[in-house]
């Protein structure tokens, strides 16, 4: 570095004056490491930028070329969870480093600390601390009484501002004008404050060390954190202080205040226990980013969001977010996708006939139906869409952690995510070698291994994992029939390798493999049991709680498997992303079909059974290339294309008695339905968000244009139907607007307008063939459109150990896509003329004291037909069908010493099952389900007991009809009590 550039401030006449002197030793290099690389000094040569000394350095400044390591990976303070920071990488603007010296700066890399380092450093500081306090109180000792002072003392007190005999007041009053001064003028009061420092036995290397590493800390956190834009970006130009009072951690710090004169008094006339207790504790403070990073307690660590595309703390987002952490998956038992509910509010997910069946997502009241193919909400995982309704038994395992972006995201995401999206994270390899394994037991014949290993292979350059996870039970559900519980069994794998060559480009390559295997049919239930023993009296049998009558079990398969392959490459001023996913799924699934041990409707004995046989298979691709900006925070921006496609078989047979209900068919097996389809999405997309007025104002407009095409055809075989083929082609732009207000760095207030989509498509279970007075099906459907208006508030109080965010929301929904059910076992997609949805949703986390924490949240969606006249029935006002109105749950943990105990309870309102043709509907009763944790950590080990469904409660995920004469509302029931014992071990 110029040795005429040592990041002195400039003289009265603008110049750079150069330091004479640097702290040596101890001092000098706390000082380098210590300084604060956002402000740099004037080099004394036109246009250049050089980085500060140890001892100070000018608060403004560009960001230029600068020389040396240290100066281009400087330290920040470490208060992250205070100030929401990374890490800069000043030679590549948008680049940021780790925290360790000398390492390659890898871009979001906030989360691997040196813990071990920083907490050396606290202990460190602290005992400095201690011993710089006991040289203060000796000096003290003899300066205190002025009758005690003698010549030698006496030029010493004069300079620590102690009055000598005579001067007592006269310094009084030059204290009162000093004070008066504004900050940054000769005569200042920290000016008064520096000088009696000079006097309590600090020498001059500690007080360059106490100065260069301590108050280097002070400023650059002071700064960082009062900056209202303080959640990452390259700063190319120093942005001016806001107020003291909006940063709740500039107070915690003692920072110097940016009020006028008239209040700055109270920081000079702070007592010297104060200044000297604040010092000792800004290496605490500078080390929180890393003891809130520990998984000892997550919940103070500063959450980042990603599924936005433009990675930004939680407090800071603009939207109404829910993040879960591994810590929150696995504290709260999440192990599937229907898990998610009980923690997520407005979510309700289930499948029609049980896991890897027809499966149902609703988010804020929007969703899909057993017989839509486009969904109204996407799950990702691991950049493959799940974006068919036959994904939704995927295992959870090894997660990193799991977004829930709610309400419309067709900015980004396009037609399937009118309602939101779910984006899954797995835990990618690290760089050291890490694992576990985990063993679980309990009743019904619970038996569940998980287990995780990844490291490097060829350093950062290459790194491997592999997680697996088994599980075996027996069904939740007895047949009384056959006297038995079917087993179903269930195992995944997933692979992953990170290929990183250079600091600026790295691969993922995931793969993913899934097999279930139910020897049970479906998990159906009837909702009305005194209802189903009166139809299945002739036959002998009754049935209680849990129970089932069938005289055919029937089984359930599903195989998924998914690649996909994530490759960026980091700019200096943008980055580039692509992304290539595919996922593959084949599932047959034989059940009997009306749910009794009765050979024909009103027939007892055990004919031939009445069964329906189908078999899915589906395939869906999808390609993105998109640029986004790199780190900063004054101007965001992402423009992508993308491409999805989709293509399905299904086949569904039937075998029934002969002379069967209304059916004309011959005894023994027919053909009911075949029908393929296909469709495609092609999409251009744009957003950017504009930061004004210091940072607090933030202004975002985005953009989509999305084509969406769409095939089917559809063969008849059981009613001689010829084969049919229909194609549907649509076109949509969706804007949104948005605007925010960062009251200061940790509270963020928003409201936006978006437009949402889901393309109209080919009905490939209709039925052409019109037979018992009935009129063929209709073989299309039209485009769902929606609006939807929300704001809200994200904030989080680290000071409190508090997070909360709330939002309200209103979405008018036009030609709304509902499942009509035909009362013959089948069903097709037709167009509401307008449904209208509101309600609110609001999440907290915290932790009341240190060993007791809580999470709690709630949803409201009132979701109702405003115009719909079904079979000649007329639904205005009535709620949508297996939508509830609310739903919540609560949660606590408490932790003393080795041991944790847990307890959560999740409750959901009643609501209405599916319309039958005459427009009735039965109701679904609520439910409240409470579970309950124990777990004692020994060293690597933890054991852990658990009990779910504490009261043994039978509660329906969902509700259909039964057809075959009888009209017996069904639905799928949630997991009964469980007793479990799980061992963990990590390495």
């Amino acid at each position: 570095m110029d040795a005429r550039c040592r990041g002195r401030p400039a003289g009265r006449r603008g110049r750079a004056v150069a330091r004479p002197h640097v702290p040596r030793g101890r001092g000098r290099a706390a000082g380098a490491r210590g300084a604060d690389p956002l402000r740099l000094g004037r080099c004394r040569r036109p246009g250049r930028r050089c980085a500060p000394a140890a001892r100070g350095a000018r608060r403004g400044g560009a960001v230029g070329r600068h020389g040396g390591a240290r100066a281009r990976c400087a330290r920040l303070p470490r208060d992250a969870a205070a100030a929401g920071l990374l890490r800069r990488d000043l030679r590549h603007p948008g680049r940021q480093c780790p925290v360790g010296p000398g390492r390659r700066p890898v871009d979001g890399d906030a989360g691997r600390h040196e813990s071990a380092r920083a907490r050396h450093a606290v202990l460190h500081e602290r005992r400095r601390g201690r011993a710089h306090a006991r040289r203060r109180r000796l000096a003290r000792s003899r300066l205190a009484d002025p009758r005690t002072l003698d010549a030698r003392d006496a030029p010493r007190a004069r300079r620590a501002g102690q009055p000598a005999r005579g001067h007592r007041h006269r310094a009084a009053r030059a204290r009162v004008r000093a004070r008066e001064r504004r900050p940054g003028e000769p005569g200042h009061a920290r000016g008064l404050v520096r000088r009696r420092r000079r006097v309590h036995g600090i020498g001059r290397s500690r007080r360059g060390a106490l100065r260069g590493r301590t108050g280097a800390l002070r400023r650059a956190a002071c700064d960082l954190a009062r900056r209202p834009g303080a959640g990452g970006g390259v700063v190319r130009r120093a942005a001016p202080l806001a107020p003291a009072a909006t940063g709740t951690h500039a107070h915690r710090l003692n920072c110097p205040s940016t009020h006028p004169p008239s209040h700055h008094w109270m920081n000079a006339m702070t007592s010297r226990a104060v200044r000297t207790a604040t010092s000792a504790t800004l290496a605490v403070l500078a080390s929180s980013a890393v003891l809130a990073a520990d998984p000892a307690d997550p919940q103070l660590a500063p959450v980042v969001v990603t599924a936005t595309k433009a990675p930004q703390t939680l407090e800071q987002t603009a939207a109404s977010v829910s993040v879960l952490n591994a810590a929150d998956v696995a504290s709260r038992g999440i192990r599937t996708l229907e898990d998610l509910p009980a923690t997520v509010p407005n979510l309700r997910m289930s499948n029609a006939l049980g896991a890897g069946t027809l499966g149902t997502l609703v988010l804020r009241g929007l969703g899909n139906g057993p017989g839509s193919w486009d969904p109204a909400a996407t799950i990702y995982v691991d950049d493959v869409p799940f974006n068919d309704f036959f994904g939704y038994a995927a295992s959870l395992f090894d997660v990193d952690r799991i977004e829930v972006l709610r309400g419309p995201q067709g900015t980004l995401y396009g037609g399937f995510a009118e309602a939101g999206v779910i984006d899954i994270r797995s835990r990618l390899p690290g760089d050291t070698l890490r694992g576990f394994g985990e063993l679980e037991a309990g009743t019904r014949g619970l038996f569940r291994s998980t287990f995780s290993l990844s490291g490097p292979v060829l350093g950062r350059t290459l790194r491997l994992g592999i997680a697996g996870t088994a599980e075996t039970a027996d069904s939740p559900i007895r047949n009384v029939v056959t006297g038995d519980r079917p087993d179903q069994r269930s195992g995944a794998l997933r692979v992953q390798a990170v290929f990183a060559p250079t600091p600026a480009f790295e691969a993922l390559l995931t793969v993913f493999e899934q097999r279930l295997r139910h020897e049970d049919g479906t998990q159906y239930l009837p909702l009305d049991r005194q209802r189903y023993n009166s139809v299945i009296a002739p036959s002998g049998f009754s049935t209680g709680r849990f129970e089932l009558a069938n005289d055919f079990t029937g089984y359930r398969e599903a195989d998924t498997s998914s690649q996909s392959l994530r490759a960026t490459w980091r700019a200096p001023a943008f980055d580039v992303v692509a992304i290539a996913a595919r996922r593959t799924f084949k599932g047959p699934y034989v059940f009997d079909f009306d749910y009794t041990p009765l050979a024909a409707p009103g027939t007892p004995g055990f004919g031939v059974p009445v069964v329906s046989d189908s078999a899915y298979e589906t395939q869906n691709r999808y390609l993105e290339l998109r640029a986004q900006s790199a780190d900063r925070d004054d101007l965001r921006w992402v423009v992508g294309v993308s491409r999805s496609e989709q293509q399905v078989d299904v086949l569904s047979d039937g075998v029934f008695p002969a002379g069967f209900g209304a059916f004309v068919a011959p005894g023994g097996r027919a053909g009911f339905n075949d029908a393929t389809g296909s469709g495609s999405n092609d999409a251009l997309f744009g957003q950017a968000t504009l930061r004004l007025l210091d940072a607090r104002l933030g202004l975002t407009a985005g953009l989509r244009r999305e084509q969406a095409d769409r095939a089917g055809t559809n063969r008849d075989v059981l009613f001689g139907t010829p084969a049919f083929s229909t194609e549907v082609s649509g076109a949509r732009t969706l804007p949104k607007l948005a605007v925010d207000w960062r009251f200061d760095a940790l509270t963020t207030a928003y409201a936006s307008i978006a437009s949402g989509w889901r393309p109209g498509g080919v009905n490939l279970y209709a039925n052409t063939s019109p037979f018992g007075g009935r009129q063929p099906d209709p073989l299309t459907y039209g485009a769902q459109r929606t609006r939807t208006l929300e704001a809200g508030i994200n904030l989080r109080r680290p000071a409190a150990r508090l997070e909360w965010s709330a939002a309200v929301f209103d979405t008018s929904v036009e030609d709304y896509q509902e499942t009509v059910l035909t009362g013959t076992g089948t069903a097709y997609l037709a167009n509401v003329p307008s449904v209208r949805i509101r309600g609110l949703e609001s999440e907290l986390r915290w932790r009341i004291v240190p060993a007791l924490s809580i999470n709690a949240g709630a949803g409201l969606a009132r979701a109702r037909y405003e115009d719909y006249a079904f079979a000649g029935n007329l639904l205005g006002g009535q709620p949508l069908a297996n939508r509830p109105d609310w739903n919540g749950w609560l949660g606590a943990r408490w932790t003393q010493s080795a041991w944790t105990f847990g307890a959560d309870v999740f409750a959901a309102a009643s609501y209405r099952s599916a319309y039958q043709v005459d427009g009735s509907s039965t109701r679904v009763p609520g439910h409240a389900i409470a579970n309950v944790s124990a777990s004692y950590r020994l060293g690597a080990w933890t054991l852990t007991g658990l009990v779910e469904n504490l009261a043994d409660k039978e509660y329906f995920l969902n509700s259909q009809y039964v057809v075959a004469g009888f009209q017996v509302p069904v639905g799928v029931i949630g997991r009964p009590r469980t007793v479990s014992l799980r061992a963990r071990y990590d390495f």
